[in-house]
């Protein structure tokens, strides 16, 4: 009732996380957070020499802004996600 329902569950997530305040969670929160983040780009700048992340690189090689995380080129989102995803597991 009364739903937007013209946007996209893409759009719908970015506009959630864009007014997620971190600051308004409990403290056990906000150091989870702060854990999982550094994990995950740990992960990510660690996997960027391994076989795996490297095949998707140069399979992947669209243009664009999106961060290759270890890595001074960038690709397009889609690209940048899969890789960097790819990465993080």
């Amino acid at each position: 009732m009364g739903e937007d329902t013209t946007q996209t569950v893409a759009q719908c997530v970015s506009a959630w996380m864009h007014a997620f305040d971190i600051g308004q969670t409990p403290m056990p929160v906000q150091q989870a957070y702060t854990h999982i983040v550094i994990d995950t780009l740990g992960l990510c700048i660690a996997a960027r020499n391994s076989a795996y992340v490297t095949a998707l690189r140069d399979a992947w090689p669209g243009q664009g802004c999106a961060t290759l995380l270890g890595w001074p080129d960038r690709r397009d989102m889609p690209s940048a996600a899969m890789i960097n995803g790819t990465a993080a597991h």
